[in-house]
């Protein structure tokens, strides 16, 4: 013998059933589209005086702005930016990333930059240079929106940066070079 089962029934008929599901489904991807439009990276590339740089932030009103520094020739580095402005007795130049001054953004943490740098010593200098390792170097920036900043108001960075390799040969600085890197805030 088998047994029937009887028919369920809830409250709600198969249509409104569809209904509310179709309903759940359309806010759980909102939400999702919300959360990426907040969380999603954007990015900017630079290419200036044998330097890659790729800009990316995330966020959305707070958030991280990174720069990956790469010089494009093999055995070239970047200095440290702990380097003085206007380098060493003028030689080298740090490499920085900034805000500029009047910005609708600001600084919410102090700058962080890896890998770590050696000190490395030229004999026509007195002091050594702060140098990452030849190859890739990262700054990183955390950074908000001023509270009566209109939403979506572009992230304006500022780029500072000199290539060298261990021969010497140095190419020219790029010094303050501003780049606007969309935020989707």
């Amino acid at each position: 013998m088998t047994a029937e089962r009887a028919p369920v029934r809830s409250g709600f008929s198969r249509s409104r059933r569809l209904a509310l599901v179709s309903v759940a489904v359309a806010v759980a991807l909102a939400a999702a589209v919300l959360a990426t439009r907040i969380a999603s990276p954007t990015s900017v590339v630079v290419e200036d005086s044998g330097v890659h740089v790729e800009i990316t932030y995330t966020g959305g009103t707070r958030g991280e702005v990174v720069a990956v520094f790469h010089p494009l020739d093999a055995g070239f580095h970047v200095y440290g930016p702990e380097l003085p402005r206007d380098g060493i007795d003028g030689a080298g130049r740090p490499t920085l990333l900034e805000l500029p001054t009047g910005s609708a953004w600001s600084p919410t943490g102090p700058l962080a930059a890896e890998p770590p740098r050696t000190l490395q010593s030229l004999s026509s200098f007195d002091q050594p240079f702060p140098v990452f390792p030849d190859g890739p170097a990262t700054l990183r920036l955390p950074v908000e929106l001023d509270t009566s900043a209109p939403p979506g108001t572009d992230l304006v960075v500022s780029l500072t940066y000199m290539a060298c390799s261990s021969s010497g040969l140095c190419l020219a600085p790029v010094i303050g070079r501003e780049v606007s890197v969309p935020t989707r805030s």
